[in-house]
């Protein structure tokens, strides 16, 4: 991500005249650590997942990105215990949408499709297509906004947070 984002930054110091490749590399490590340092678990998180593991229910975490910033992620956060499986698109090589990582998941937990629930705020990758392999898809609308007027999914359940769950 970082080499990602330095060439975002030389890009747009080119259109402004900078071609110092070091200020580039300067702007994208100051931004990877503004950004490390404002990442927070949504409130309701660790309730909702000591709830879930209260009711043994089997988990998995299913992130797309780097996996070097995704176990940072998980580590700072202590995530890995309420989880019995991680799938992180840096490690395997593919992640949301594609297929594999949603079979994959469902495979580590030893539970079918029908019995599943992908539950993330991103209509496509954690609705879409995840429904189409038979799963429930639930999308988290944490902005209140609704599903856009264009919106090619149906959700089987639409939450504003993770709480919004516990109640079926």
């Amino acid at each position: 991500m970082l080499g990602a984002w330095t060439k975002i930054a030389a890009r747009a110091l080119e259109a402004c005249g900078e071609t110092d490749p070091r200020t580039a590399g300067a702007i994208a490590e100051i931004y990877a650590t503004r950004r490390r340092a404002a990442w927070r678990l949504f409130p309701e998180a660790a309730a909702f997942l000591t709830r879930l593991r209260e009711l043994r229910i089997p988990l998995a975490l299913v992130t797309n990105g780097d996996a070097r910033q995704q176990r940072d992620k998980i580590t700072r956060h202590d995530l890995a215990g309420w989880f019995d499986a991680i799938l992180i698109e840096g490690e395997m090589g593919y992640g949301k949408p594609d297929e594999q990582v949603y079979r994959e998941a469902l495979r580590r937990l030893g539970v079918p499709a029908t019995d599943a629930w992908m539950v993330g705020d991103h209509l496509e990758f954690d609705v879409g297509a995840p429904q189409r392999l038979g799963l429930r898809g639930v999308w988290v609308d944490r902005a209140g906004a609704g599903l856009p007027a264009n919106a090619d999914v149906t959700p089987y359940r639409i939450v504003r947070d993770l709480s919004g769950m516990l109640g079926e």
